[in-house]
């Protein structure tokens, strides 16, 4: 099986990857080094995709295979990658010239640029660990 590759800055511990995601914001471990868009599209992803397939936080980009990285960790550099599938979870950000294909959160970018360069693909967004539900009750009132 091949494997896929989780792009970070930093090393990942294995601690933090057995922490609940649910607990993140009570954890003791820093996850203050990471963009939003990574714990909640990256880190979450890995978390899924690792109960069934080969995965692997790597800090430089491989020689070849498959790499999922959020758009704040690849900066602004464009290399083209000829034996990676470079996938960018785009979020609320440009999308990257290098990448081959983008993960949009947001339905309207994805109808805006699905038949465009960019073969932007819409999933939706992890649920996000900790949030308190909205009361219906109160209809439109904060």
């Amino acid at each position: 099986m091949k494997t896929i590759y989780f792009y970070s800055l930093l090393p990942i511990s294995q601690e933090l990857l057995q922490i609940d995601p649910n607990q993140w914001s009570t954890s003791k471990i820093n996850l203050s080094f990471a963009s939003v868009n990574f714990t909640s599209w990256i880190l979450r992803t890995y978390l899924k995709l690792e109960e069934v397939y080969d995965c692997k936080f790597v800090n430089n980009i491989p020689e070849k295979g498959i790499l999922l990285a959020d758009r704040d960790s690849l900066g602004n550099s464009y290399p083209y990658f000829d034996r990676v599938m470079l996938i960018c979870a785009k979020g609320d950000r440009e999308f990257h010239p290098s990448s081959h294909l983008h993960i949009v959160h947001n339905p309207r970018d994805f109808e805006e640029n699905k038949n465009s360069i960019w073969n932007a693909n819409y999933i939706a967004h992890w649920p996000q660990p900790g949030l308190i539900s909205r009361d219906i009750n109160r209809g439109s009132l904060i």
